[in-house]
Parts: structure tokens; sequence; C-alpha cells
């Protein structure tokens, strides 16, 4: 097989020494250097029966983009190049994988909380950037994000990404992961909203536990995501914030002007505190029907096109979910809802404002 015959092989000042992944486009490898033999990279090669000069130029394109986007969680390239007719590239080695083996880790049950919120702030940082620069991915899945020595998620495999004009839509061919497409992509639409709507479906799959659409063909996805609406992710997972199931369907709303502003915007509706909601008029009644919130909360990184690199510790597992009441200046626990606290919490909410 070919993937075979390259291990041992020498590119560059590199020898591969493990096959990491393949997939349509090419293999990607985990190669280690030399004469510094603690430098491990990622080289990624072209198929051979894809060697021909149009596909090398898409190929350089991705090395072109990866050294134009410079951010703190898109996947770093370190080198590019050709030996023996083929095409290279050399980009960081993400020791800890991918979101799509971490999800096949977990299943059938979703990410802790904590831990999809993170990754999907760090992922949407990322894409808000990279729109900023005039560009869309086109393919955002789980297998394009990547986690590197501290558990940082990297956006990666700009092998179909596309420069837009300037209006931000850009017709062209139809291409990208049947699972994650947006219904306008199946017509050949490039667009930001686009990008949204897959990162939706990555942020349906890590808090429910699976896809929001599955088919056995192209043609039944595109009808999905077409005319279906995906089952209510609280029906999913019954601990799902509220405003997380809000903000999710949001992003995959059938129409692209339906979708949040931006990623910005669908990342900070995911992290908004149930405070804010509150504050902007969520009634007493929906409070006690809709929420129930984990007995401990930690800040997410903010929300900046460049923000610096945060460490993390290790992700933890799934907590353990209580049911809490938040008042408009503190947290307390709420053992039991009976009849007469809700009773005590609703004159406090009626109380006239001054």
């Amino acid at each position: 097989m070919e993937q075979d015959r390259h291990i041992g092989q020498q590119i560059g000042n590199y020898r591969l020494v493990e096959q990491l992944d393949c997939g349509s486009f090419g293999c990607v490898y985990r190669a280690e250097h030399l004469i510094l033999k603690t430098r491990t990279v990622a080289i990624k090669i072209l198929h051979a029966h894809l060697a021909t000069q149009q596909k090398r130029e898409g190929f350089f394109q991705e090395a072109e983009l990866l050294e134009m986007l410079k951010h703190p969680h898109i996947l770093p390239i370190i080198d590019v190049g050709i030996q023996d007719g083929f095409p290279y590239l050399v980009t960081e080695y993400c020791p800890q994988g991918s979101l799509h083996r971490r999800l096949k880790r977990q299943h059938p049950n979703p990410l802790p909380m904590e831990e999809a919120i993170t990754i999907l702030t760090q992922v949407g940082q990322a894409l808000q950037y990279v729109h900023e620069q005039n560009v869309v991915h086109r393919d955002l899945k789980p297998e394009n994000i990547l986690f590197n020595t501290k558990w940082e998620a990297l956006l990666a495999d700009f092998g179909i990404a596309k420069m837009l004009a300037t209006i931000g839509v850009q017709q062209g061919t139809i291409t990208g992961t049947p699972a994650y497409m947006a219904p306008e992509q199946y017509s050949g639409i490039a667009s930001r909203e686009g990008d949204q709507y897959a990162l939706g479906c990555v942020a349906y799959e890590l808090v429910t536990g699976q896809k929001p659409f599955t088919g056995s063909g192209m043609e039944s996805m595109m009808y999905k995501h077409l005319t279906e609406q995906p089952v209510a992710p609280r029906q999913l997972n019954p601990h799902l914030h509220v405003h997380i199931e809000q903000a999710i369907l949001t992003a995959m709303a059938k129409e692209r002007k339906a979708r949040h502003a931006d990623v910005a915007m669908f990342i900070a509706a995911l992290r908004k505190s149930a405070q804010q909601w509150f504050e902007e008029g969520t009634t007493p009644s929906a409070w006690i029907r809709t929420l129930l919130w984990p007995t401990t909360t930690r800040a997410m990184p903010s929300m900046t096109s460049c923000a610096p690199r945060k460490r993390w510790p290790p992700l933890s597992k799934p907590s353990t979910w209580t049911p809490t009441l938040l008042l408009p200046t503190t947290t307390r626990a709420m053992p039991s809802m009976t009849s007469s606290a809700i009773r005590r919490h609703s004159l406090l909410m009626s109380k006239p404002s001054t």
C-alpha cells in the first residue's frame, strides 16, 4: 500500500516513522528530525495519483493559507516543499489526536460541558479570525480539530478553504463533508455562515453524543440538512442548559440570515451565563422549568481574535449535575423546589425595580 512504502522514508531533514491519518487528498505521518532527535512534526504528503499540476497548486494553496493565518488555535505550518515530484507539508505535531478520536472514546455519551465549551470557544476564536481574513474553511468537522500537548484545540486542514470576495458569499463546486455541510453548501455556496453551521453541527455532537443527521449517502444527507429539523439537543441530554440548546439551533438554522451574526456571537451565546439571560427577561417560571446548572463553573477565555493561549489543566471526567437556582446576585444550591420556595422566588422577582 502507498502509505506503507513511505514509512522510514526521509523527507527533507525528517524521517517518517508512523502513519497518523489518511484522507482523500493525502496521508499524514509522524516524523522525527534526523539531527534534533527530540523534534517531532507531522508531514502531509499528497497521494501519488493526485500529483497533477492542478492538485499541486491546491496543495500549495493550503500552505500559503496556513502561512497567512497565524493564530493560537490554528495548526502552525513549519515548512513546505517537493521531493521526488511529491509535494509535502510540515506542521506542528498534535500528540493528543483529533476531536474525532476524543468523541469515539466518549461514545455514546456527550463530552463534559466544561470541556465542550472550552473546545468550541477555542475553535470559534480561530474560525472568527479566519473569517476576518475573508477566508472560509468549508470542511469543519471533528477530524479537522486537533489537540496539542497542552490539550488546546487547533483548527487544521485548509485543503478546500476558499478566499471570499467582499460580499462574503461565493459560488463554486459542491465540496465538504455531508454530515456537517450547510444547506446552501449543497448548492456550491461558500460563506462564513456555512462554517458557522458546521460548527453548530460539531457543537450538537459534543453536547449530545451524536450527529444531528445521519444518512446512507450524499443525497440522503442533503435532503435532511435541507428539509428536516434535528432532534432538540435537550431531548438527548436533559442536563443541557436551555441557552446552549438555543444557541446551537440558531447556528444550525436552514436560512443563512437566521443564524448568528457571526461565529463570535455564536460563541458568546454559548458562554452566556444564566444571570445574563435572567437580566434580559427570562421569567422565573422558565428558570424553574429549564435550568439545571452544575455546582461549580469556571470562566472561559476571552473572545478576541488573537487571544493568547491559556494553559488549561487536563480535561476532567463528567461532573455530577445538581439543580440550582440563580438569584440576581447570588448562586445557591437548590436541593428541591417546593411550592413555598417557588412562591418566595416569585415574590422576590416581582419586586418593583427602583
